[in-house]
Formats: structure tokens, C-alpha cells, sequence
């Protein structure tokens, strides 16, 4: 399976639910956020957009070297068998294709330029402690990229996988407003958003706080 076959099929679904339903939302997680901003920017007929987590950066090396370093430490306060990063990584490994992982690179190099057609109401969330998809990086492109009128949300402390979170409640309820919120309002919002200077001088101080900064 191709990252065009995950297209295919999720356009299939799309394309069937416009001609059922009047009004159509997108909600994207991970990699799924990256097919959601393709679908939107396709079909000008989706009212709102929802990205959760969105994978625009793949993983890259130094995070590794940095969750390898977890995976030691956790080694040594617990069995290695029990430490939730380990078996994180143990079924990466073992069940995801190196095929799958080309896949979802050339799935990232199709789809980040599409976000700088998205007009339409866009909600992003985004773990500030997320291991898998750098949030200052995922925010900051989002953020820039996306020319039509934009939610940030940061779930403070939350990881990737943010709907499985402690705090998904709040996260929940957070997208279900903007749901509700009416189009003409969030589009008479646009131009409430976030300088990348701005964006930037957040993850820093949140970095300091946490005495991650030297």
C-alpha cells in the first residue's frame, strides 16, 4: 500500500459524505492530519478543518538519540519490558514496514504545501511535550502556512498521542466549541493570529520554566 492508496481511500469516504450530509468537518491526527489538510484544500465544499498533532516534520535523528536516552533511563527504575517508551518502540519496530516509512515521507513532501491554500476555519492543537512531531516546528508551520482563520490550542505537558491524553477532556470540549462556533464569526477572527516570533517566545519560556534551557 502506497501513501496514493491512502489518499484514495480516504477521499472515497469524503467524496460519499458530501453528498449525504450539508455540512462537512475534517478531523485529522498525526499523519491523518496531513490527509485532512489534503482533502481540504481538494474539496472547497468542507466547512472547517481540525488538525491534531499534525505529522508536517517526520521524526528526526536527534529525537531519537533523545528518546533512546529515555528508553536507558527508564531501564534503570524499572524492567525494561514495562517502560511505556520501550514498548512504544518495540512495536514500531516489529510491525511497521520500512516501506510504510518511505510512504509517509513522500506523504509529507505532497501534502505541507497544501496548507497555504486552506481558507477555511482551521483548529489546531498540539501537545507542548510532544516526542514524536516537534510542537514549536508543527505549530510554527500551521501557524505560518495556513493563510485562513486559525484556533491554537496547546495542551500543556501532553505528548503526541493527545486524545488518549489525561487532559483529552479539555481538548474535547475545546474542538467542540469551535465546531459550533458560526463560520461568518471565526472568519471575522482572521486576522487574530499568531506572529512565529510570538510562537517562538512561547515554547521558549515554557522550555525555561521547565528548566530545559542552560
Amino acid at each position: 500500500m502506497t501513501y496514493k492508496d491512502w489518499i484514495v481511500f480516504v477521499d472515497s469516504i469524503l467524496s460519499q459524505m458530501l453528498k449525504e450530509d450539508d455540512e462537512v468537518y475534517i478531523i485529522g491526527f498525526s499523519m491523518g492530519g496531513l490527509l485532512a489538510g489534503w482533502l481540504a484544500r481538494h474539496y472547497p465544499e468542507v466547512k472547517k478543518l481540525v488538525l491534531l498533532s499534525t505529522a508536517v516534520n517526520a521524526m528526526e535523528w536527534p529525537q531519537l538519540v533523545e528518546n533512546s536516552k529515555q528508553v536507558l533511563t527508564e531501564a534503570k527504575e524499572v524492567t525494561l519490558k514495562n517502560s511505556p517508551m520501550f514498548k512504544r518502540y518495540q512495536k514500531k519496530v516489529t510491525e511497521t514496514p520500512w516501506t510504510s516509512t518511505l510512504q509517509f515521507k513522500k506523504m509529507v513532501a505532497l501534502a505541507k504545501p497544501v496548507f497555504e491554500h486552506i481558507e477555511i476555519p482551521t483548529f489546531i492543537a498540539q501537545g507542548s511535550a510532544d516526542q514524536v512531531v516537534p510542537a514549536e516546528k508543527s505549530v510554527n508551520f500551521l501557524m505560518e502556512s495556513i493563510p485562513g482563520p486559525k484556533e491554537l490550542f496547546i495542551l500543556e505537558g501532553s505528548k503526541h498521542v493527545i486524545c488518549q491524553d489525561e487532559q483529552a477532556d479539555k481538548l474535547f470540549a475545546a474542538v467542540l466549541t469551535f465546531l459550533q462556533k458560526d463560520v461568518a464569526v471565526l472568519n471575522a477572527n482572521k486576522e487574530n493570529r499568531f506572529s512565529s516570533r510570538s510562537l517562538n517566545r512561547f515554547f521558549y519560556f515554557r522550555q525555561q520554566n521547565l528548566g530545559l534551557l542552560n
